[in-house]
């Protein structure tokens, strides 16, 4: 009888070997997909998806819309559920951010017309980029797609600007998310 469990017992380790070599292989084989895992958060208002957030100062399971006054907190962009094939939350967790990966992000033309390799930053409307320039401290990533200020406008919004009331355009384009400090920033 100890033979047969001794036998049993060599079998299941071959058998993890296996199993473990296998994943070892895949994982090295095959490039990492960065937009396959998104993460649900709580939220004490609706968010739509496209806008990017930032962490609640005191509740790291809450996002918030990033704005001027919150931009060192800025997490990612809010995503469907279903943009990832694989989803962490919990039965509250509703609002699904990505924080790596391409997906679509809310964009003004407050800095003028964001061309393809720009860096993306938050504007003056909460949740919404605008191109980055050398005084924006963080981005959410790199455009991979532009918007002119013309094609594809979603909405318009007036913001403030050196006293004045300025009309920008938002729009919706691609953006190579991955929250970072602005490589174009100057030191003042």
């Amino acid at each position: 009888m100890l033979q047969k469990f001794k036998d049993k017992l060599s079998i299941k380790r071959m058998l993890s070997a296996v199993g473990l070599l296998a994943l070892v292989f895949i994982s090295t084989t095959v490039p990492a997909n960065a937009q396959t895992i998104t993460q649900g958060y709580g939220s004490d208002s609706a968010i739509q998806r496209a806008t990017i957030v930032s962490l609640v100062l005191d509740n790291a399971k809450k996002v918030e819309p990033t704005s001027l006054d919150n931009d060192e907190r800025m997490h990612g962009v809010v995503v469907s559920q279903n943009d990832a094939p694989f989803t962490l939350s919990s039965e509250e967790e509703k609002i699904f951010v990505a924080t790596k990966g391409r997906f679509e992000v809310f964009v003004s033309n407050e800095n003028g017309a964001v061309q393809v390799g720009d860096f993306i930053a938050v504007s003056r409307v909460a949740g919404i980029g605008m191109k980055a320039k050398e005084f924006e401290p963080y981005i959410i990533g790199k455009a991979i797609s532009g918007f002119d200020g013309e094609t594809g406008v979603l909405s318009t919004t007036n913001i403030e600007d050196g006293g004045e009331q300025k009309k920008v355009s938002i729009a919706r384009i691609q953006v190579d998310i991955g929250v970072s400090g602005n490589p174009l920033l100057k030191p003042t």
